[in-house]
């Protein structure tokens, strides 16, 4: 079989996956993701980096993040940095493929701590000035993350039906509600 047989199959299983995520089947989901990851690298051994690079760093990305969609969070790892160690492989899927791997070492700290978060995410980003990726000034992030904080906070509160506050703090019942953490993306 060729890249693009296995490549279709595996399109196939991930859209079943993501429709059953969207009824809240998730061990159909993930076996459906597991499944999908095991056609990309079937894909990838049916292509040579050399001949294909783009092609081959593409299907490794999706084959580390179907993976990773699955639950394998260790698999998903070792999967990603044996990529990495490719000489060839294209510098945008490193970049993404480093993203992977904080992804996952990420979920594997919040589930040693026993902590879960509901679903979805807000990403914000800082940039500008002396911002390089993965850092920047701390008076900056700070006084994002206290917007962000107020954001949530205030949404909280509309979304109970709580009068609207002029001054203070949120009440220690809404920051009970609503606790944002925070992740390098």
């Amino acid at each position: 079989m060729n890249w693009q047989i296995h490549h279709k199959a595996s399109e196939d299983l991930a859209t079943r996956a993501h429709a059953a995520l969207r009824i809240n089947d998730l061990p159909t989901a993930r076996m459906l993701f597991a499944s999908a990851a095991s056609e990309e690298l079937d894909a990838l051994r049916a292509i040579s980096i050399t001949e294909k690079p783009r092609t081959y760093a593409i299907t490794a990305v999706s084959a580390v993040s179907l993976t990773y969609k699955a639950g394998e969070l260790r698999s998903a790892e070792q999967l990603a940095h044996s990529f990495l160690t490719e000489a060839a492989i294209a510098d945008f899927a490193v970049d993404q493929l480093r993203e992977l791997i904080q992804t996952v070492w990420n979920e594997q700290a919040q589930a040693a701590a026993g902590i879960q978060f509901i679903p979805g995410q807000v990403t914000v980003s800082v940039d500008g000035g002396v911002v390089v990726r993965g850092g920047a000034p701390l008076d900056l992030v700070v006084a994002r993350v206290q917007i962000i904080q107020a954001i949530f906070y205030r949404t909280t509160e509309f979304l109970k039906d709580l009068p609207l506050r002029r001054k203070g703090p949120a009440s220690k019942s809404i920051q009970a509600l609503c606790r944002p953490w925070l992740f390098q993306s």
